[in-house]
């Protein structure tokens, strides 16, 4: 059994050392941020309208710059270089730096705090909404990318941002956080719509979000070790043990009203699977770094 542990463990180094984060270091684009859009292999009607239509939507989408994606390259890189992958050839420190670079003089409102959604390279800020997972995820890049690098900066935009999110987001009458606002934290209306592109339910609170903000806090913790932080992360992890993803597996659901009561659709409030595994791992973690028993027995 240890024998095969270790060969996959090897086998798996190699994949990532050689085909995975090689592909990912292609995306560092010299006018800013990661290039993320790949059409890949594209089916042969794809290519008749790409014939028809021009190069006019893949030069768009070659040029856009989602929040979610620049943070976590961001992470990756940074982690990269944690992991001792970087070379003389792939520098993902310097991958990492790149994408740094980006997220703060490009994706952050210097006016009402916060990044931006979706930017361009060419266009500027395209989508300035506030969404509390997009925040979340720019924590857990900057906090990553702090220790790669060693820098003081970094953090300090990770705990900027945690206290916008806190001061904006934070639902003081029923607790938890708001999910989706304009770009001055008024909270979107439409409640139970969907905006494209953009994750989870407008109006609703979500495991989902809840999870990513958990994970975020949990990072950030680990770093400042600070109070507020922390009653954050606490609050955080006795909202998805009992109003998501509690020990009873038929009383979990991915979404709620902002108030926890249970919306009245089984497509909305149906489990993640996914989340539920991403939830375990995270909640443990979350626990571990608290100093906290692991609470095994909720699974």
């Amino acid at each position: 059994m240890v024998g095969d542990f270790k060969e996959r463990a090897i086998e798996w180094d190699t994949l990532l050392r050689e085909r995975m984060l090689p592909y990912w270091h292609t995306t560092v684009s010299s006018r800013g941020g990661y290039q993320v859009y790949d059409p890949g292999e594209r089916s042969w009607r794809a290519q008749i309208k790409s014939m028809i239509k021009g190069d006019a939507d893949r030069s768009q989408n070659e040029s856009m710059r989602g929040l979610i994606s620049q943070a976590r390259l961001l992470w990756v890189f940074s982690q990269a270089h944690l992991c001792g992958y970087s070379t003389s050839e792939r520098d993902y420190l310097k991958s990492a730096a790149h994408g740094y670079a980006y997220l703060i003089e490009t994706m952050l409102d210097r006016e009402y705090g916060g990044f931006y959604w979706k930017t361009d390279v060419n266009r500027g800020v395209i989508e300035p909404h506030k969404i509390l997972y997009g925040q979340a995820m720019a924590i857990y890049g900057l906090v990553e990318y702090h220790r790669a690098s060693a820098f003081s900066e970094p953090l300090e935009y990770a705990r900027s941002i945690y206290e916008t999110v806190q001061q904006e987001f934070h639902d003081a009458i029923h607790g938890g956080w708001i999910e989706h606002c304009e770009r001055d934290f008024t909270p979107l209306t439409g409640t139970g719509d969907r905006l494209p592109g953009v994750p989870d339910i407008i109006g609703y609170k979500s495991g989902d979000a809840h999870l990513h903000w958990m994970e975020a806090l949990t990072e950030l913790y680990a770093e400042v070790k600070d109070v507020s932080v922390r009653d954050s992360l606490i609050e955080t992890i006795e909202l998805l043990c009992t109003k998501f993803y509690p020990s009873n597996v038929n009383e979990s659901c991915e979404n709620r009203l902002s108030d926890w009561k249970a919306v009245d659709d089984d497509e909305v409030s149906n489990v993640s699977h996914g989340h539920m595994m991403e939830f375990a791992w995270l909640l443990l973690h979350a626990q571990q770094t608290l100093g906290l028993p692991r609470v095994w027995d909720h699974f």
